[in-house]
C-alpha cells in the first residue's frame, strides 16, 4: 500500500472519529438541554442523583437569611410545569412575614407525605417568613402581618383566597405532598421576582 491510500485511509478514519465525537457531543447536550428548563423566570434542574431511582426538580435561589446572603438548594418532588394542572389556584397569594397553619383533619398523614409537608413548610423559612401551628389562645396582631392557612380535605386539590390575608388548602385523594411543592413553588416565584427587582 502506497502513502497515497494510507493517507486516504486515515483521512476516512479521521473523519469517522469526528462524526462520531460531534454525535456524542450533540446527544450530551441534548440531554442536558432536557434536563433543564425555566418556569416562571425560575431555572430548575431535573436531579435523578440526589434519591436514587427518584427524579427531583432542583432550583438555586440566591436568599438573605440571618443576614447572610447564600445560594439555596430548593427541590420538588412534582414537575414544577405541571403543578398547575394539578393543583387549581385562581388567586394569587399575597405573602405576609407570619404564617399561621391550622390543621382541620386528621387524614393527611399519607405515607410520610405529611412530613414532607412540614418539610416543604420549613423551607419557606428561608424566605423570612415565620410559620407556625395556630394556637387558639392568641392573638394575631397587628393583623396585616400575619397570614392565615387552613388545611382541609376537599372534592379537590386547591388553594382558595377566603379572606384577604386567609387560604384555604382542600386536599383531595391525600394529595399533599403535591400541595406542598406548589405552596414552596409559589413562594420561591414570588421571592425571584422581588429579588430581581432589586
Amino acid at each position: 500500500m502506497n502513502k497515497k491510500e494510507q493517507d486516504k485511509i486515515l483521512k476516512k478514519i479521521f473523519i469517522v472519529l469526528v462524526v462520531i465525537l460531534v454525535g456524542f457531543a450533540g446527544v450530551i447536550g441534548i440531554m442536558n438541554y432536557l434536563n433543564y428548563f425555566e418556569y416562571r423566570e425560575v431555572d430548575f434542574e431535573m436531579d435523578k442523583n440526589e434519591i436514587k431511582g427518584v427524579t427531583l426538580y432542583r432550583t438555586v435561589i440566591p436568599v438573605l437569611y440571618n443576614n447572610q446572603s447564600a445560594d439555596y438548594n430548593f427541590y420538588l418532588r412534582e414537575d414544577p410545569r405541571k403543578l398547575d394542572e394539578a393543583i387549581s389556584m385562581k388567586d394569587e397569594i399575597i405573602f405576609r412575614k407570619n404564617m399561621v397553619l391550622e390543621v382541620k383533619t386528621d387524614n393527611l398523614f399519607c405515607g410520610g407525605d405529611w412530613n414532607y409537608f412540614q418539610l416543604q413548610m420549613a423551607n419557606i423559612e428561608i424566605f423570612n417568613i415565620n410559620v407556625m401551628v395556630k394556637n387558639n389562645s392568641l392573638k394575631y396582631l397587628p393583623a396585616d402581618d400575619f397570614m392565615f392557612i387552613i388545611i382541609n380535605e376537599g372534592e379537590k386539590t386547591e388553594i382558595k383566597q377566603i379572606q384577604e390575608n386567609a387560604y384555604e388548602f382542600n386536599i383531595n385523594n391525600c394529595e399533599i405532598a403535591a400541595m406542598a411543592d406548589k405552596f414552596l413553588l409559589e413562594t420561591i416565584v414570588k421571592y425571584n421576582e422581588i429579588y430581581n427587582k432589586k
